[in-house]
């Protein structure tokens, strides 16, 4: 989609936000029963969530609490509470007389939109990124394929008899120890849960769920093929010297038993295959190979005999047309029909060393030693020939689900992905190591291959990389996928490592938690995986080559992190300049007029708020489950500017003479982005005050600002200095609940400041994650250069260099490492054009029903999306800030009103409602027309969702414009413009600085402190 057209139609859904007419709600009579939805009787959570409405919401709240239901909200202006009920407790309530209504509390989530980049977009999901879940240490060496059980647990044999047993929550539910070894084949599970496996030692187990054992079948000769199901439950297994045995699942039994051909056909070495109408195949491998059918009541159908030296050693593969293939490595596939007559021989160049890919229509997909990989016509001709040079192909073919692709890899490190119809190359892709183990295609057509390099790799359809783990050990086995889209990796020779989706909740687990490997940390937030970071990482755009100049309290870096960064540091941290103060160094470093400038062994951040926030933009270490690097921007340059003091405050003047000095040296460090996590108190016109004079100056100067919004919410009108200035990114925040990449659950955070501005502009412009989440700071109690942040927070931390922290300074942080990755990608892009196309990518929060959740104050653009922003078509001439002149607006002053005309007041007005309850937020197009865009509660600016509005009947100004008045949407008005200053056009009639400007505010601080919740 034109993302100027998606940003016009994001615009359309929240200006619907107060739209809609207002109809009186009728009392109803205190005599009738209360309305109560139905479908809350059947809501699968146990106390469902439910407005309740009375004659006012303290009666509501009162019966609430008197029958033990819980208060989650008061909804004053409709006369209701939020709360969550027991089925019971809503009958009971139904009840109590004058409760009018109680009905489900509507659920909301976060809109995805359509699903860009390597993601399938399952509802709520933004990824389908992959974690390491757990690890097993098997007593043995598995050869047997690891195998799911019905329950969602699985079942993994080793050669030596050593058996696990693991539930679907990844707990152990059994170790045994099968007497002698063998165990070499793949089990089978029964619908029942029973565990059936042929043992090479003359045995085939029957196991129960729990891993004892419910039968033992014993025999005279070695079993070296596994055990093969039949339609009706019956087990088949057949021994080296060609007895093919029927067992009972239940017992055990021996049902029946066939001897197949003579001693010149050699022995059985593969497991029998069955058909669906109970027909028995086994092969044998003597030379000519032998392929024998067997009735369901063990009787020899037929017996087909190959060709000259040609043995069989595959299973037989068996179509749904009843047709017969069996594969030799001695260059041959045999087609056979149900009757037992050749079809056709299709002979390759090279040696057969993995069975073939059989599709639904017959075709196969045959790759050889030689590195040719055949697709074969259901008539046995050739399709096409694939022959990469250099490669050998030992490993079989995967077909995706639809068939319509097949992967192979080769042993030299590569995987191929064929169009089945032409075997034209989709695309391909090089592992770390040689490649022994054949190609998984999971439940959501994802593939997933792993290599003696360690590595393993999931990957869409499309080639892109949805997860890449370097786990402890070689990868030689393939990897088993669960139903749920989980899965089984072999790791080296006696380890098991299980992989699944992202969590939709918290665990309650801790947020940090180290592991043997420095740089590997257990986090329960890897962060850049919410904005869409980590798959651009997976295409290796890091932020290489951009500077970002963080002015904040400095940055420190203790022992362990500069042992886990390594040179890294070196490389990466341009070092630090400090303004604070007298601006001279009270140590090591380098003076200059007015500043002084340090490496990474010397900078300072006795606060740590600017280490945490540099951390958030550029941190290096790996989140242990994902294999995500934690920085947005992991490889892009961090310089730090020092301009607040071991409290987190400052004045202007350093402030500003920071930024002097960041416009002063953009060209020598490269800087592109300047990330403001502070704040001030509005007290003059956003042209006045020096902050933002000094904040345009370095847009005007090619430089990107990104500011937070604040922390002073969730009321309207409360955004903070530099964030409301209209020129610069202001960024809001997202609690993400813990649960990155899943947006079903996540919420405004209620200190995020919101907008508009007392100039009348939209803030914040966007939102980034900003809850709960984990960088830098060095916190131990015993140093005194530990940060005092983490002091007044002993229990945000669990580490002496990691702390959580919330803010919009974490979310600005977040916007800044995503406008580096834009910047690495386009350095051409000025800063209105990044502006716009981080808020034409923005994803805005919505209803099922594509309703706005937060209005256009509260959410701006929508939360970022890094893909989008960096990968997306944009118009080439796409800019932000459109309607405003900033170098006029730079070159006048506040002393005449014809200079006034020189600035800019925003689209936005405000207008009180008759009976002074409620400030509706609107604008007026060129007919006079109205568009609401939000309302607040005049009396502290509490926003009012639709609903509440919706049941209340309002007028304004002395009854002449009711709401909504006539009004009309052409698309016309451009929210990052605004009006020439008009002596406070958009507050009606009165400047919003009743005519002064107060300037006698001159201080900075971080944004404030916010605590879980």
């Amino acid at each position: 989609m034109n993302p100027r057209l998606h940003h016009t139609i994001v615009l359309i859904a929240l200006a619907t936000l107060v739209g809609a007419a207002i109809v009186p709600l009728a009392s109803a009579p205190s005599l009738l029963p209360a309305y109560v939805d139905t479908a809350l009787f059947s809501s699968e959570a146990e106390t469902p969530s439910v407005i309740v409405s009375a004659n006012d919401s303290g009666a509501a709240a009162r019966a609430v609490e008197h029958i033990g239901g819980h208060v989650t909200t008061d909804l004053w202006l409709i006369n209701s509470v939020a709360a969550t009920l027991s089925a019971r407790q809503i009958r009971v309530l139904a009840a109590v007389p004058g409760i009018q209504s109680i009905t489900a509390n509507a659920g909301v989530q976060l809109a995805d939109g359509p699903c860009s980049g390597p993601c399938r977009s399952r509802p709520g999901w933004v990824t389908d990124r992959r974690e390491r879940r757990a690890s097993y240490d098997l007593e043995g060496t598995p050869r047997a394929p690891t195998t799911y059980l019905p329950d969602g647990g699985f079942v993994s044999f080793s050669e030596n008899g050593k058996v696990l047993i693991v539930n679907a929550d990844g707990s152990e539910r059994a170790r045994v120890n099968l007497d002698g070894g063998g165990f070499k084949t793949a089990p089978v599970i029964g619908v029942d849960g029973i565990i059936y496996i042929a043992r090479e030692d003359k045995a085939v187990y029957a196991l129960k769920p729990d891993g004892s054992v419910e039968w033992v079948f014993r025999n005279t000769d070695k079993f070296r093929g596994g055990v093969a199901p039949g339609p009706n439950g019956t087990i088949y297994v057949a021994d080296e010297k060609r007895s093919v045995v029927a067992l009972d699942p239940t017992t055990g039994r021996e049902i029946w038993r066939s001897r197949v051909g003579d001693d010149k056909a050699g022995h059985v070495v593969a497991t029998p295959a069955v058909s669906s109408d109970g027909t028995v195949y086994v092969v044998s491998e003597a030379t000519p190979g032998r392929l024998f059918a067997l009735s369901p009541a063990g009787l020899l159908k037929w017996t087909f005999a190959a060709d000259g030296d040609t043995p069989f050693i595959f299973s037989p593969l068996v179509s749904a047309n009843g047709m017969i293939y069996v594969a030799s490595p001695k260059k041959a596939i045999y087609a056979v029909n149900a009757a037992g007559s050749l079809q056709f021989v299709f002979v390759t160049a090279d040696k057969i060393l993995a069975q073939p890919a059989l599709g639904a229509d017959g075709s196969l997909y045959v790759a050889t030693e030689g590195g040719s990989l055949y697709g074969v016509n259901p008539d046995g001709t050739q399709r096409f020939l694939f022959e990469p040079p250099s490669t050998h192909f030992k490993t079989s073919p995967a077909l995706s689900a639809d068939e319509g692709t097949v992967y192979v890899a080769a042993n030299e490190r590569t995987l191929f992905a064929l169009d089945t119809a032409t075997g034209v190359e989709r695309w391909r892709y090089t592992m770390a190591g040689n490649i022994k183990a054949s190609p998984t295609v999971d439940v959501d057509g994802n593939v997933i291959l792993g290599s003696e390099g360690d590595d393993l790799v999931v990957f869409s359809p499309t080639g892109e990389i949805i997860t890449r783990l370097l786990l402890e050990d070689k990868i030689v086995q393939p990897v088993v996928t669960g139903p749920s889209g989980d899965a089984i990796v072999p790791v080296g020779t006696q380890q098991l490592v299980t992989i699944s989706r992202l969590r939709d909740h918290w665990d309650g687990g801790p947020d940090v938690e180290p592991t043997a490997i420095k740089r590997e940390w257990i986090l329960s937030n890897p962060l850049p995986i919410d904005v869409g970071a980590d798959q651009l990482h997976d295409r290796s755009i890091t932020g290489q080559g951009i500077t970002i100049a963080v002015l904040d309290s400095g940055v420190y870096f203790n022992r362990h992190v500069e042992d886990i960064l390594g040179t890294d540091l070196d490389k990466q941290f341009l070092g630090q300049a400090d303004f604070v103060g007298t601006g001279l160094c009270q140590g090591a470093g380098h003076q200059y007029s007015g500043y002084c400038f340090s490496d990474h062994r010397n900078s300072i951040d006795h606060y740590g708020h600017g280490s945490h926030v540099a951390g958030i933009i550029w941190s290096q270490i790996v989140d242990y489950a994902t294999g995500v690097r934690m920085g947005i921007a992991p490889d892009a340059n961090i310089l730090s500017v020092r301009v607040l003091d071991d409290n987190g405050g400052g004045a202007y003047a350093d402030v500003i003479e920071g930024i002097q000095y960041v416009v002063a040296n953009q060209a020598n460090f490269n800087i592109r982005v300047l990330n403001l996590s502070l704040s001030a108190t509005p007290t003059s016109p956003y042209f006045v005050d020096p902050l933002n004079r000094a904040v345009e100056q370095a847009w005007a100067n090619g430089i990107v600002v990104v500011a937070a919004a604040g922390n002073t919410g969730p009321a309207a009108e409360t955004t903070t200095v530099p964030g409301n200035d209209p020129y610069v990114i202001t960024v809001g925040a997202v609690n993400n609940k813990r649960t990155p990449g899943y947006w079903a659950d996540d919420i405004l955070p209620v200190w995020s400041a919101t907008g508009p501005t007392a100039d009348g502009f939209v803030k914040p412009d966007v939102l980034a994650p900003g809850s709960n989440i984990i960088s830098f700071m060095y916190t131990d109690k015993n140093d005194s250069k530990s940060a005092r942040l983490a002091w007044a927070h002993p229990a945000y931390t669990r580490t002496t260099s990691l702390f959580r922290m919330s803010g919009t300074s974490m979310a600005t942080a977040t916007a800044s490492g995503v406008v580096a990755l834009m910047l690495e990608v386009h350095p051409e892009l000025t800063p209105n054009q990044v502006k716009f196309r981080l808020k034409a990518s923005a994803r805005p929060a919505a209803t099922d029903l594509g309703d706005p959740v937060y209005n256009l104050f509260q959410q701006g653009s929508g939360r970022i999306w890094a893909w989008d922003a960096v990968l997306g078509d944009f118009p080439a001439d796409g800019q932000d800030n459109q309607g405003l002149d900033l170098k006029a607006d730079l070159a006048h002053g506040w002393a005449t009103s014809e200079e006034l005309a020189f600035h800019y007041q925003g689209t936005i007005a405000r207008g009180l409602s008759d009976d002074g309850r409620v400030s509706l937020y609107y604008v007026t197009d060129g007919t006079g027309s109205v568009l609401g865009l939000g309302a607040a509660r005049a009396v502290d600016k509490t926003w009012i969702d639709r609903q509440t509005l919706d049941s209340m009947t309002l007028s304004w100004n002395k009854g002449e414009l009711t709401w909504p008045g006539p009004w009309s949407w052409a698309g016309g008005v451009s929210w990052g413009g605004g009006y020439a200053w008009g002596g406070g056009y958009a507050w009606g009639g009165t400047t919003a600085w009743l005519g002064g400007v107060d300037t006698t505010s001159s201080t900075v601080s971080t944004t404030r402190w916010v605590d879980d919740w």
